[in-house]
């Protein structure tokens, strides 16, 4: 993870243009590819003639490469004078153990700064001399003791950010194992784990869906399919549990086939499904069952050597305004699937 992702970006500009304010120090956060992620007091003299030069520039980009090599291996900070004439310091920044970024300062002088070498360098690379020599006299001079200090105080902040950075990054990740377990919980809940079709009770949740839509509306077909595999308790007796239940996912899976987007079918129990198809009449609510029944009874499933096919019964009804909740729809289904039982099994019967 980013470091900017582990931290408050803003607060921490916020908090090193207050340092800056305090004491005329440079500022700079940068992760380990190079992003400047805060930078605040920047001195002319580094802003408007070093960085931008193509040579000095490139001096600047050496000062940058030396301090984070040496940050990389292990030192508690670095001081390094740069060949521009000024001094730079940079506190490594860590999480965990791992070092993620670098805290940057510097751009201030030891001791007055000899103001001939900067006058002939800025002869030799072509700089507007008294502008520069201005920007010179704006840059710091700190004694070393009050850089140790500012070290001491560097430090302890990257130390305070790295430990802010941590802690938010276990607050994230503990918030992404609550997440996925709410989110398992919730598929837990709503589907049948080993169809993967919606579970019973997300079923009658469409169910009271439909039946309120219904209520609002007229002129508006709503088909329901209560369906059960024809003698499968024999099947699950005969081959064992992990045969029924490798015959209930390849059932499964013919159901979802025939289904359209808007249609739902769930697994109510046992060997026992229910289908719901909104905008399906009678005569369409038939055909669908129909071809189903058609499906299932030409398929087969083959499974650890064996060849088994299945059968299944399907009792159909309508979702009627009259209908108070879902259980009224489910049992005038079940009772045209009871029919189709009797009637010889592998068959489809309408609901009065």
């Amino acid at each position: 993870m980013k470091f900017s992702e582990l931290v408050d970006v803003g607060e921490l500009q916020k908090l090193c243009e207050s340092f800056t304010r305090l004491t005329g120090a440079v500022t700079a956060v940068l992760d380990l590819d190079g992003t400047v992620l805060v930078s605040t007091g920047w001195q002319d003299i580094c802003t408007r003639f070093h960085r931008v030069n193509a040579q000095t520039a490139a001096r600047c980009h050496e000062s940058d490469t030396v301090l984070a090599g040496q940050l990389s291996h292990g030192e508690a900070y670095n001081v390094y004078q740069c060949k521009n004439g000024l001094v730079d310091v940079a506190v490594p920044i860590s999480i965990g153990g791992e070092h993620v970024a670098n805290f940057f300062t510097g751009q201030f002088f030891f001791d007055t700064p000899d103001r001939l070498f900067f006058s002939r360098q800025a002869q030799a690379f072509g700089f507007d001399e008294s502008a520069y020599l201005r920007a010179l006299d704006k840059a710091p001079v700190f004694s070393a003791e009050h850089v140790r200090a500012m070290m001491e105080f560097f430090t302890r902040l990257a130390q305070i950010m790295g430990e802010m950075g941590l802690a938010r990054a276990e607050l994230k990740l503990a918030n992404d194992s609550l997440q996925a377990s709410e989110a398992n919980y919730r598929q837990q809940a709503t589907t049948d784990f080993l169809t993967g079709l919606p579970s019973r009770r997300s079923f009658i949740m469409r169910l009271e869906d439909e039946l309120a839509r219904l209520s609002r509306t007229s002129g508006q077909s709503i088909a329901l399919l209560m369906l059960d595999l024809d003698h499968f308790k024999q099947i699950n007796d005969r081959c064992g549990h992990a045969t029924g239940d490798a015959l209930l996912r390849h059932f499964a899976v013919q159901v979802a086939d025939e289904l359209r987007r808007i249609d739902m079918a769930g697994r109510i129990g046992g060997e026992e499904f229910a289908i719901v198809l909104p905008g399906a009449d009678q005569a369409a609510a038939l055909a669908f069952a129909h071809r189903l029944c058609e499906r299932v009874a030409n398929s087969t499933l083959h499974y650890q050597g064996e060849s088994l096919s299945l059968t299944v019964s399907i009792g159909v009804t309508d979702l009627r305004k009259t209908d108070t909740d879902p259980d009224v729809a489910l049992a005038r289904a079940d009772k045209a699937l009871y029919l189709a039982k009797e009637r010889g099994r592998n068959r489809v019967e309408l609901a009065e």
